[in-house]
């Protein structure tokens, strides 16, 4: 099966997961990693465009993969943890007569490791092909600069949809490094992932720079910190900006021998293609945020103007080089093609993010992106791929979609009629979004609109958009949005005791009208459910957890 795919598809993250990776990686074979939680329509579309040889899955999802008619069922292999042990006699038999070393695979730096999908910008995820030489370039740099030492335990808590899971499954075991498995309830609820902590004593944890400071704000006390803490030595942070609030709070903590490391880089690098190591005696105050500092081994950079062309200023948007980079986005070709620079010899990838070179340190700060792209909890989404699903669906004229100041995704539609006693159908167009995007790409609220606000070239006007919470409050007061437009009650009186620990942990003035507005309309998420929880039910002992809120039935301030 050499140069064919083979696509995973499982449960819940486990064992059986590498285990169909080194399977692949036998047969010489790329893999595509897929979550059982994808959306049935995304799902679909991946499927199409990668058109795998085989699917590894389990006997339930095989059901609904030959039902929906995705996969024939001569290509599904299932993977099946029922054995009778006369089976498994005949396996072991097997593997034992077999040379191990006579069928060791043999790879090439530029054959392709894995694909993987991302936001797509016309509505369509777009698969990005991997190379050994990138995984493995980013694989030895971390283990000559941060060699594991006796006695560590690494975590794997990422889904396997997104790069960090690559590291996280196999950066330790290559090293014979035992590594822990965090379900996906433990690894998305802070406490829970503390006490793991704890509990395995880990010593190596990658997050998302909003997952450190959820961690990290629930212990008032230096000793309980030290005491959750105590196992820990490396902490890497990537996924987003780190910002000088989220280094604050780490150094704040006071986490004696950790190690804070802050990685950039993207699919197309290799995961991670620039590091900095926190400093905490290092003066931060002169940068926009925390430097995501040079480039790792066989690395390269440089910084262009608009025009594509090397400039003598120290701020414009960031080209790579070097080992890392991607073979090119799957059955894309034009789209590979304009993401590719090549300056002398080299083939530069254009990342699209705008960074500054501090000349005094050499460091590179990363300073916005040049194109409507944004990160919502670590994860990248392309704002034009919402808007394209949105003005797809039938009864939508035009849709925007935009993140405003609070980092909250918002999306406007117009409809196709201008009679105002017409609306959508809610819970239909809540299906259609939900089995179209990814959970972390679904807007908090979507805002009906006669007409959206356009520039002489008909663009959207992003500048005349609603961009603050009391705006968006403010519209939704005129006009009925999506998330409370379904409930009938009244929720005007007045509010209870938990009111202020809502405002607060949602950011929101107390000037400001909310007894009407759910919390996923005022940006409330997973993470910050959490937060509320702790305060309003007093969560201090993590080996005692208490269910998470159910924002279900918590929908609104007073129904606490």
């Amino acid at each position: 099966m050499p140069g064919q795919l083979v696509a995973v598809y499982l449960g819940e993250r486990g064992i059986n997961v590498i285990v169909s990776i080194v399977a692949a990686l036998a047969c010489r074979t790329p893999f595509l990693l897929l979550e059982h939680s994808i959306p049935d329509l995304r799902l679909k579309a991946i499927l199409e465009d990668a058109r795998p040889t085989l699917v590894i899955t389990d006997r339930v999802l095989k059901a609904s993969l030959v039902s929906a008619g995705l996969v024939p069922p001569e290509q599904i292999l299932v993977f099946d943890d029922n054995h009778d042990d006369n089976f498994m006699e005949e396996q072991q038999r097997e593997l034992t007569a077999t040379s191990l070393s006579s069928s060791r695979p043999h790879f090439r730096p530029d054959d392709t490791l894995y694909l993987i999908y991302t936001s797509g910008s016309s509505g369509t995820p777009k698969g990005v092909l991997v190379p050994h030489r990138a995984v493995w370039n980013r694989f030895e740099w971390m283990w000559r600069v941060y060699p594991w030492g006796d006695n560590e335990r690494q975590v794997w808590k990422t889904s396997i949809m997104f790069v960090d899971s690559i590291w996280e499954m196999l950066g330790g075991l290559l090293r014979g490094v035992p590594t822990v498995i965090a379900s996906c309830a433990v690894a998305n609820d802070p406490y829970s992932l503390t006490y793991l902590i704890q509990r395995r004593y880990i010593t190596r944890l990658t997050l998302i720079p909003t997952m450190l400071s959820s961690i990290l704000k629930p212990f008032p006390d230096h000793g309980t910190r030290q005491q959750y803490f105590r196992s820990i030595n490396l902490i890497i942070v990537s996924g987003e900006t780190l910002t000088k609030i989220a280094y604050d709070q780490f150094r704040n903590a006071i986490l004696p021998g950790v190690t804070l490391l802050n990685l950039y880089g993207s699919t197309e690098t290799g995961a991670d293609a620039t590091f900095h190591e926190i400093d905490t005696t290092s003066d931060y105050s002169s940068f926009e945020s925390i430097p995501i500092g040079k480039p790792i081994d066989n690395m390269k950079y440089i910084i262009i103007d608009p025009m594509n062309g090397p400039t003598e200023q120290s701020t414009g948007e960031l080209l790579l080089a070097g080992a890392g980079l991607y073979k090119g986005y799957l059955n894309l070709p034009d789209m590979t093609k304009t993401k590719e620079v090549t300056i002398g010899e080299m083939v530069y990838f254009k990342t699209g993010d705008l960074v500054r070179l501090d000349e005094r340190t050499g460091w590179l700060v990363f300073c916005g992106r040049s194109d409507t792209q944004v990160k919502i909890r670590g994860c990248r989404l392309e704002l034009e791929e919402v808007k394209a699903v949105l003005s797809q669906y039938p009864s939508i004229k035009s849709a925007a979609c935009f993140m405003n100041d609070e980092g909250q995704l918002i999306a406007l539609y117009e409809m196709m009629t201008t009679d105002k006693d017409q609306d959508i159908d809610r819970d239909e167009l809540s299906r259609w979004i939900c089995s179209n995007l990814a959970r972390f790409a679904l807007p908090i609220a979507f805002y009906s609109v006669s007409v959206l606000p356009r520039t002489a070239t008909r663009k959207i006007d992003r500048s005349k958009l609603p961009l603050t919470v009391a705006q968006l409050i403010s519209h939704c007061s005129d006009k009925q949005s999506f998330d409370s437009g379904s409930n009938k009650n009244d929720h005007s009186s007045t509010f209870a005791p938990p009111s202020a620990i809502w405002n607060r942990a949602l950011g929101i003035e107390t000037s400001i009208p909310t007894a009407n507005k759910t919390f996923t309309q005022l940006g409330g998420h997973s993470l910050l459910a959490i937060q509320i929880q702790r305060e309003i039910y007093g969560i201090d002992d993590f080996s005692n957890i208490k269910p998470r809120l159910k924002l279900s039935y918590h929908r609104f301030v007073s129904d606490f």
